[in-house]
């Protein structure tokens, strides 16, 4: 008996712990300062014409400084890729208006000099800004995204140079428009990456750029695909021999839209 009440109470403490998760904890003024109270986190708020309230904004721009803290503390690292991460889930669930309205306020972040953070952070970045990316994104800042995020593709470290990819992989399914200039040097970024022998998530991540490439249907664009259809077969071919599922149906996925080219 006294086991099972002892359950009871430890269950009743975790509720109580989700519970206070979803309220946001801030200052209590009106009781003259100091002290805490819990109030619900603020509902989402929307401005007419598509645009992001300043609020979220804000919580964006507070995520990405949280982001940029260092400390000696051991949780420091773990605590900047918690605020990375929820800053792309948040600007991931915005709608393109909104994300041009957001790519205008904090698209410097994809410009930023991280080449010294850790891995795993320029890793986070590299997600952030690829849940930016909206549709129809012009050619001034494809070109620029695409110089930073092709150097990005040959890092030393393999979850680097495969966020990099899925973000070009992104770049090419929302740019506009498509460039002779841009389809060449996605071509070299996959012919590289494939080469990547030890690690299939990268092998996977260049595929997926092929994928995006060959299943736009902008009239036109096909001239700018074709003379590399060629050394794309060969390499999907090889890529179909694979052990790894990923690398093999993502192969298959990229075979049947070349064979449409």
């Amino acid at each position: 008996e006294e086991e099972e009440e002892e359950e009871e109470e430890e269950e009743e403490e975790e509720e109580e712990e989700e519970e206070t998760a979803k309220m946001d904890v801030v200052e209590d003024e009106e009781d003259g300062g100091g002290e805490l109270s819990e109030q619900p986190a603020p509902a989402a708020e929307e401005e007419e014409g598509g645009n992001v309230s300043l609020s979220y904004l804000g919580l964006c721009k507070l995520l990405i400084s949280q982001s940029n803290k260092t400390s000696s503390a051991s949780f420091s690292l773990a605590y900047r890729v918690a605020a990375l991460e929820a800053l792309a889930q948040i600007a991931g669930s915005f709608s393109d208006s909104k994300k041009k309205v957001a790519w205008s306020e904090l698209g410097d972040l994809a410009l930023d000099d991280d080449e010294v953070l850790k891995p795993v952070l320029i890793a986070k970045r590299v997600e952030v800004v690829k849940s930016l990316l909206f549709s129809g994104i012009g050619e001034d800042s494809t070109s620029t995204l695409s110089q930073k995020f092709l150097r990005l593709s040959k890092h030393s470290a393999w979850t680097v140079r495969s966020s990099s990819c899925l973000l070009l992989s992104r770049l090419a399914t929302l740019c506009s428009p498509l460039t002779r200039k841009f389809v060449t040097s996605l071509n070299t970024c996959v012919t590289s990456t494939l080469l990547d022998r030890k690690y299939a998530k990268c092998r996977t991540a260049a595929l997926t750029i092929l994928k995006s490439l060959l299943s736009r249907k902008v009239e036109g664009e096909k001239e700018y695909l074709l003379p590399f259809s060629e050394s794309w077969n060969a390499a999907v071919k090889k890529c179909m021999k694979e052990e790894d599922i990923e690398v093999t149906g993502c192969a298959s996925e990229v075979g049947v839209l070349l064979s449409r080219l």
